[in-house]
């Protein structure tokens, strides 16, 4: 096995297809040693779209569109095309808000949609609080607003008990598709171990965008080495609080946690 020799790398905890954005940022910023180890993959959602295909063409019945994430968006509006809509076929009043700013940017820039609302913190209870605040606040409003969340399959449930603790919005969620565990080759394992193992690879940033993220690398990567082995050289990137939480309770503070100033890529590369 061919293994380059690095004097420092970062390693992306998702499969290369899925982190054209992220790679692109790193050698912007003129880092071109990285190794893409996938922690987590993407398949369709076990009822095949039929709740997605549905809510799609009753979006009339919404007021709010939301995206907790650019997957979600992609998978909202690529089931739109594929069951015969179009873009204009979304009912006029319907708005869209975002947790972050690459959801924001692919909306904006790639569909061509306004995006009505962001938080200015890139994460699910800035979200809640935010949104409550600025976009419930009409008092003309007789009926809560009518919330559509196309997500994951695993998602947390905090946010839709905060929105609807708040009896001024109605939520229903769809699921648009499923995060699931990879299969990673031996090959690929070894090869990341051999990196960590490498003397003369001084530091390595080892970067996780999701708690679940974290939890997986742990499955995958436990029977062969342990984290602890690499402290010396190690430091670990969290994307957001609850990734930096998950990130704690399991190895402890004696690690090396740098979380991002804001939940994005740009400010984790930062």
């Amino acid at each position: 096995m061919d293994v380059k020799l690095f004097f420092m790398t970062v390693i992306i905890t998702r499969a290369e297809e899925d982190s054209s954005e992220f790679i692109k940022i790193l050698l912007a910023k003129g880092i071109s040693d990285y190794f893409c180890f996938p922690c987590l993959s993407f398949s369709k959602p076990e009822d095949d779209y039929l709740a997605l295909d549905e809510a799609i063409r009753e979006n009339h019945k919404f007021d709010w569109l939301v995206f907790l994430s650019r997957k979600a968006a992609e998978s909202f509006f690529s089931r739109l095309l594929e069951i015969g809509g179009h873009f204009f076929h979304l009912a006029a009043h319907l708005k869209i808000a975002v947790i972050g700013s690459g959801t924001k940017d692919f909306i904006e820039n790639e569909i061509n949609f306004p995006v009505d609302f962001m938080p200015e913190y890139y994460n699910s209870d800035a979200f809640a609080k935010e949104f409550l605040e600025k976009c419930t606040a009409d008092e003309n409003f007789l009926e809560p607003l009518n919330l559509l969340i196309p997500r994951t399959s695993i998602a947390n449930n905090a946010l839709l008990k905060t929105l609807e603790e708040s009896q001024k919005v109605k939520v229903k969620q769809v699921e648009a598709y499923t995060t699931v565990k990879p299969e990673l080759s031996l090959e690929q394992v070894l090869t990341l171990k051999s990196i960590l193992d490498n003397p003369l690879n001084k530091e390595v940033k080892l970067t996780f965008t999701s708690s679940q993220c974290f939890k997986n690398f742990l499955e995958i990567t436990s029977p062969y080495f342990s984290l602890e082995q690499y402290q010396d050289k190690l430091t670990i990137y969290s994307i957001g609080p609850k990734v930096t939480a998950s990130l704690l309770d399991s190895l402890g503070a004696e690690f090396k946690i740098v979380q991002a100033e804001k939940a994005v890529l740009e400010c984790l590369l930062d």
